[in-house]
């Protein structure tokens, strides 16, 4: 797209660049976490473990037309990240909501600012 920009000084010239951040939403007192703890997978055998095996179920539940479109306008979706629980990663499904490339807010009661967010790991765990 394009960008309307006033030159009264005449300091734009054809053929240059810019660099410009579009704010298109912004929210108040939300609870942001880094986009790296959705990528983490903990490396442990009881993982690998879990990698490996077949998990059965009913699956999603069906949800209004109407609810699936907002949600999808609303970048609104269930992901997993971990927290660190008793000194072990832990699953845990969120909802998600607005992300700037770099950070993603989180709409889920199921994590709070206390929760310790798990994004990377150092070492194999036995």
């Amino acid at each position: 797209g394009y960008l309307k920009v006033h030159n009264d000084g005449m300091l734009l010239r054809p053929g240059m660049t810019a660099s410009a951040q579009i704010q298109t939403n912004f929210k108040e007192n939300a609870l942001w976490v880094p986009n790296s703890a959705f990528r983490f997978t903990p490396t442990s055998k009881t993982a690998e473990k879990k990698k490996s095996g077949f998990s059965m179920g009913h699956g999603p539940r069906p949800v209004g037309k109407k609810k699936v479109e907002e949600d999808v306008q609303q970048g609104r979706r269930d992901q997993t990240l971990y927290v660190l629980e008793n000194g072990q990663p832990k699953a845990l499904v969120v909802r998600t909501g607005l992300t700037n490339g770099y950070q993603t807010e989180i709409l889920s009661t199921n994590l709070t600012t206390e929760s310790q967010v798990v994004i990377d790991q150092l070492k194999k765990v036995p």
